[in-house]
């Protein structure tokens, strides 16, 4: 396993993170 691959992995994981915190506040602001 690269060390880029681990990186990436961890990247796209943070990402969906953030985008699924995001849908979530904006459902609670309406």
């Amino acid at each position: 396993m690269f060390p880029s691959f681990s990186f990436y992995n961890h990247l796209s994981n943070y990402i969906v993170y953030e985008v699924y915190i995001c849908c979530l506040f904006s459902v609670i602001s309406m």
